[in-house]
């Protein structure tokens, strides 16, 4: 009869539970918590930094906008209101605002129109020449008088001269209002050669219109023989 010795190790064999691990410890690794928990913290930090964005976008664009309106406001009102100049100074606009007052800027008086100047003395109502008996020639010429007087004009183009032409009381009265404007003529016709426009000069014939001298006398109908300049 054969005994089978090995009877009680299989018995215990197959009371011992079978390992698949064959005696090593399985251990569940965190990979895939880590990776969710890095997910949530990358939301929450760009949700923050967008709202933070956001919020102070939303200041600065409200800042401006009432800015703006206090600017307008303002200048309907003619003049920059003071809400307008103490507005925030965090905003781009706040700096842009400037008291023209500040800039020392005075307004431009309007320009005056040009005014003639008043002829001296010494130019107006002078004897420029003196005449022969009958004639329009020169006598006599006041050189110094007229130099000044072409002067005056060329340094005053708005100015103009009148030129009276006068006689003496010989001969008749027509003959003496006839010759008085040739002389007149005669003169102005000189002025024109010195480079004054004839159209600044108006020659008039007087006649024997205020008499200077007496034409009683030889001496007295010389001296009425004459041009003289008025200014206008």
């Amino acid at each position: 009869m054969a005994f089978n010795l090995n009877k009680s190790e299989s018995a215990e064999k197959a009371k011992t539970p079978f390992n698949l691990a064959k005696g090593e410890t399985v251990v569940e690794t965190p990979k895939s918590r880590n990776w969710i928990i890095g997910l949530i913290l990358v939301l929450l930090i760009g949700g923050g930094l967008w709202y933070y964005l956001y919020t102070s976008y939303a200041q600065i664009s409200e800042s401006i906008v009432t800015n703006r309106n206090l600017v307008k406001d303002s200048a309907a009102n003619g003049k920059f209101s003071n809400n307008a100049l103490a507005a925030d100074n965090n905003s781009d606009t706040a700096d842009s605002i400037v008291n023209p007052k500040d800039l020392n800027i005075t307004a431009s008086e309007p320009a005056k129109p040009e005014e003639k100047s008043a002829p001296k003395p010494f130019l107006n109502s002078k004897v420029a020449a003196t005449f022969a008996q009958g004639t329009t020639t020169f006598a006599g010429r006041n050189t110094p008088l007229i130099k000044k007087i072409v002067q005056y004009l060329a340094a005053n183009p708005k100015a103009s001269i009148n030129v009276n032409g006068y006689a003496s009381s010989d001969g008749p009265l027509a003959a003496n209002e006839a010759i008085a404007q040739n002389r007149a003529d005669a003169f102005k016709k000189y002025l024109v050669g010195q480079g004054v426009d004839e159209n600044k000069i108006v020659a008039l014939g007087k006649g024997i219109e205020n008499p200077i001298a007496s034409n009683e006398s030889d001496t007295g109908r010389r001296k009425n023989r004459r041009v003289e300049i008025t200014f206008e």
